[in-house]
């Protein structure tokens, strides 16, 4: 059903129309940000990667928790063969199987200098115009980037020599999500991924790729994320189709803390506690980020969007039902065992078991649902899709089925590459 409803999707979202195409071996090609040159990697030798182009400017300094500016020309080829450092962020020590699965997890360094994306593309395109995936990692909001080892996409390019896909990183956690009293924008992660959309849509023809035939889709928070630009911008959606993967706006990834406490709370350790607003931000501009990533585990991972109803809206339901929601088709998908990974992990699997379903039916099952049934409600193509494939010899552990994020390596064709069987 899953490959079915996908691939149903995929094409209806791929009408014909002409953009040209570069030729395989031209790896340099001009860009809003610059002109880029690519690579092609010994193991992909079929896929050309332009890696960590900036779409904003650096958000350092008196931009640190600004929106997004868009990147310029610096006048010089800029070298896309590596990624980026990933945004900055806080890996929660622990059991659990995202610890226990180090491929779900980043590589690489950190650092603010982030707003980047990656470009990947077939070497030798089966046809002109390729249909084009935007890809908004999941990661709570709190972590993930560019660099997840299962969520490359080279082979999956590789094998198909049909589609484009394009990784956005956006900035995480306090540096994305701050709530700050001096500040008018708070959810500056959904900023910087509109801005990355954006970017995608003006240069993607001189890759090869089709600006009319983009789908925007994530997982997990990227699932949400999707989900909230549709919300976001259902006037101007950009995208052809959304394709919320295991998360949705009513994931609950939120805060409604008007006090603006946790940042507040957070300044007071950097001696920035001030009663004038911009001065408390001013001064916490200037604490380097390695010292604000070591006191993110004082915040108790506080840092969500904020229910502002522009980028993050209170009843969701209440706007599809008031026609606030764009006319492209969405396919909401979820995993059959989501909840086995966020429950306690203990020796014995079958421990929380109820906890698990609890909140695979909380958190992803029913919002799914509800969006569902009220998009059909108010006559909007939707589809529904549910994995529930449980392979055993790419697991961590035999009992935990298709568990979050157990699709991911099969949709990106990484399934191969980094499992360590589950079998004694």
């Amino acid at each position: 059903m899953f490959a079915t409803l996908t691939r149903s999707l995929v094409l209806a979202l791929t009408a014909t129309t002409a953009v040209a195409v570069i030729p395989p071996a031209d790896l340099q090609v001009k860009t809003s940000s610059g002109t880029v040159r690519g690579h092609v990697n010994e193991t992909t030798p079929g896929v050309r990667r332009w890696l960590g182009v900036r779409y904003a400017q650096p958000p350092t300094g008196n931009l640190r928790w600004m929106p997004p500016v868009a990147q310029g020309d610096p006048g010089e080829v800029i070298d896309g063969s590596k990624y980026s450092v990933v945004c900055p962020q806080y890996e929660e020590p622990g059991p659990g199987l995202d610890s226990e699965t180090r491929e779900f997890l980043y590589t690489g360094p950190m650092g603010e200098d982030c707003l980047t994306l990656s470009v990947y593309t077939p070497a030798t395109p089966k046809s002109d115009n390729l249909p084009v995936f935007i890809w908004i990692h999941g990661g709570s909001l709190q972590v993930g980037g560019s660099t997840v080892l299962y969520e490359d996409p080279s082979k999956w390019v590789q094998r198909t020599q049909e589609h484009i896909v394009v990784g956005v990183q956006y900035r995480l956690n306090l540096w994305g999500f701050p709530n700050a009293a001096g500040l008018t924008e708070q959810n500056l992660g959904f900023l910087d991924q509109r801005m990355g959309i954006e970017w995608v849509k003006q240069n993607i023809a001189s890759f090869g790729g089709d600006p009319s035939r983009m789908t925007l889709f994530g997982q997990s928070a990227g699932g949400q994320s999707t989900d909230t630009q549709n919300f976001a911008h259902w006037d101007d959606p950009i995208v052809a189709g959304f394709i919320p993967i295991s998360g949705s706006h009513l994931m609950g990834l939120e805060t409604r803390d008007e006090d603006r406490t946790a940042f507040t709370n957070l300044a007071k350790v950097f001696n920035c506690s001030r009663t004038d607003a911009a001065a408390q931000l001013a001064c916490m501009q200037g604490v380097s980020m390695e010292n604000l990533v070591t006191h993110i585990p004082e915040t108790e991972q506080s840092f969500f969007p904020f229910v502002d109803n522009r980028t993050h809206f209170s009843d969701p339901i209440q706007r599809i039902r008031d026609g606030k929601i764009s006319d492209r088709p969405v396919l909401y998908t979820t995993t059959l065992n989501e909840g086995i990974g966020f429950v306690d992990f203990p020796d014995d699997p079958f421990t929380h078991l109820a906890g698990a379903r609890n909140f695979t039916l909380d958190a992803f099952l029913c919002p799914a649902a509800r969006l569902t049934a009220a998009r059909v409600a108010a006559g909007r193509t939707t589809f529904r899709a549910e994995y529930r494939g449980n392979f055993t010899n790419i697991s961590r552990y035999f009992w935990v089925g298709a568990w979050h994020s157990a699709d991911l390596p099969l949709i990106f064709g990484t399934h191969n590459d980094y499992f360590s069987p589950s079998t004694p």
